[in-house]
Parts: structure tokens; C-alpha cells; sequence
């Protein structure tokens, strides 16, 4: 047995240094990244498998979301410090995504089958909802959004509709800058669009059996961060910086994690196996004490 960290899924409040990270079931820890505490643990309805975790802008607020509907599944939002639970959807089924928009009003929820739900993210109520949408990302930067259609393609929705074609079967992550965004797709290229005309500005290939599970903007130096991933060996990550307008990139340092996510504008990365590691220089900044879990040795 090898001894390893029990957290499998983060996600970081895009306004505070709240985390959210989630266990394979239920369990979800909310930590202070500046103190490098634990705030809370907390039960949920959470289920490891989608992107099933979500932190108001302001760490406030949990959203977890589990593969069946009733009282054990459903959507439902929690108190980050306490874990009370603040309402609950339990009619809402094979729940893939959810994701607090950047006004942190309403939830982006995405199902397997079905349409596509905007929730109040104080109620759980249905404010609007999106036919033949899985996946909304919003600009912090203006207005846009990006779509991610059930025909395999893409929408950026602002003062007008574009569409932009896939080029395999799933999103992975979009980062959005003040005019361009990048997208990367499940076994494909690292893609950078125009925001206003959907012109594509840059690509990226990566090797074969890789691909770029993170993507993040730093507005201090203007670049892209990716975290690649060589699949197939499910080999270490890696780290990397595009350099400012173009493919061309730069690693910073390789990761032993399996989930991460950015955060403070991109300035560090925080790692499921609880490094917090500068962008800048690759250097571990801060260690929280995320809690272990055996494994069984892989075998050779």
C-alpha cells in the first residue's frame, strides 16, 4: 500500500483565499490559503466523477453535486464555514458541472441529458435555462460567455454570436483574458480566440496522449498557464507558461498531484496533494495538511 492524498477534487474562490476541496464522496474541507488552515469539514451530496464542486467568489458559499436525484443527490448549496445546508435541489439528476458565475449570482448547472440550468445561487431556485448547452464559462473581464454545445462546438456570446467548431469530443478548461481566451479540448490542441471576432490567434499542440486538463490568466504578466497531462502512462504533470501572445511556452515545474486549480489571479497553483507553488518561479510557497489515504501499489 502507498500512502497518498485523499482529496480528488479543488476548486478555489476566484476573490478570496478560500478553497474548497473535495473527497471521492461526500466529504468537502474548506481551507484558508493564507493561513494555510482548515476551516470547516463538512457532509455533502458530492460525488467524485464530474466537475461536481464549486466556491462563491467570495469563499462564502458550496455548491456539491452528486449523480442521482432525492435527498442523498441532487444540487445542493452549504455554508463554507459551518456546512449548513442553505437549500437543495433534489429533483436535479446526473449532474456533470456546476460553476458559481463571476457576479457569483446564479450556478451554472450542466446534467448528462436535459437542459442546461442557471440556479440563484441564494435560493437554488431555476432562473433561466440553455437548450443544447453542457458547459458555460463567463469573462471576469466583460460580459462574454462561452458555450460548450451538445453538437460538439462552441459559442462566445456577446454583442454578437460566434460560433467556433470542436476538434474532439469534450472541453476540458477555458481562461478567459481582457480580449483573447484559450480553450482546451480532451486529446487536442491548446486553442487562443479572439474574444470579439472568434479569430484564432494561437495554437498549441500538445505530444501525443497529452493534453491540458488547467488553464489560467495572469494578468501581472499577461500569459497563459497550462497543466499538461501525459494520459495514457498517467505520468507526472507538468506545470508550463505560454509566452505572452503566441505557443510557444516554458515549463516551471512537474507535479505529483491529480487535481489543481488556480487561483489569486492566477499567481499560484494549488495542488491536491496540498502544495501551494508560485507561477512565477515554480517554488512551493505554502503546504496545507490535506489528509492521506493508502492506496494499492500499482502493479507493473
Amino acid at each position: 500500500m502507498r500512502g497518498a492524498s485523499a482529496i480528488r477534487q479543488l476548486t478555489a474562490a476566484r476573490n478570496a483565499p478560500r478553497l474548497a476541496a473535495a473527497f471521492v464522496e461526500h466529504t468537502v474541507q474548506i481551507w484558508d490559503l493564507d493561513k494555510c488552515q482548515r476551516l470547516s469539514e463538512f457532509e455533502s451530496v458530492f460525488e467524485f466523477g464530474g466537475d461536481r464542486v464549486t466556491l462563491s467568489s467570495d469563499g462564502n458559499i458550496c455548491v456539491a453535486a452528486g449523480w442521482t436525484k432525492g435527498r442523498r443527490g441532487g444540487v445542493a448549496a452549504y455554508d463554507a464555514l459551518t456546512g449548513s445546508p442553505l437549500w437543495h435541489r433534489t429533483d436535479i439528476r446526473q449532474t456533470q458541472f456546476v460553476r458559481f458565475s463571476s457576479a457569483g449570482d446564479t450556478v451554472g448547472c450542466g446534467a448528462e441529458t436535459g437542459r442546461f440550468q442557471l440556479l440563484d445561487a441564494h435560493t437554488g431556485a431555476t432562473v433561466n435555462t440553455l437548450t443544447g448547452v453542457k458547459k458555460t464559462f463567463d469573462s471576469p473581464f466583460s460580459n462574454l460567455l462561452l458555450l460548450e454545445t451538445r453538437s460538439r462546438g462552441f459559442r462566445i456570446k456577446g454583442s454578437r454570436d460566434l460560433s467556433i467548431p470542436s476538434e474532439t469530443f469534450a472541453l476540458l478548461d477555458v481562461a478567459f483574458g481582457p480580449d483573447v481566451l484559450c480553450l482546451s479540448e480532451a486529446g487536442g490542441p491548446v486553442r487562443c480566440l479572439d474574444c470579439h471576432s472568434g479569430v484564432e490567434q494561437w495554437r498549441y499542440r500538445p505530444p501525443s496522449n497529452t493534453h491540458v486538463l488547467r488553464l489560467g490568466y495572469r494578468p501581472a504578466d499577461s500569459c497563459f498557464y497550462g497543466v499538461q497531462w501525459e494520459y495514457e502512462r498517467g505520468t507526472s504533470r507538468t506545470l508550463f507558461r505560454f509566452r505572452h501572445g503566441s505557443e510557444r511556452y516554458e515549463e516551471i515545474c512537474h507535479l505529483q498531484s491529480w487535481d489543481e486549480d488556480f487561483f489569486s489571479d492566477a499567481d499560484a497553483l494549488i495542488t491536491s496533494d496540498g502544495n501551494v507553488i508560485s507561477v512565477a518561479t515554480g517554488e512551493i510557497i505554502r503546504r496545507l495538511a490535506f489528509p492521506q489515504k493508502d492506496y494499492p501499489d500499482p502493479i507493473v
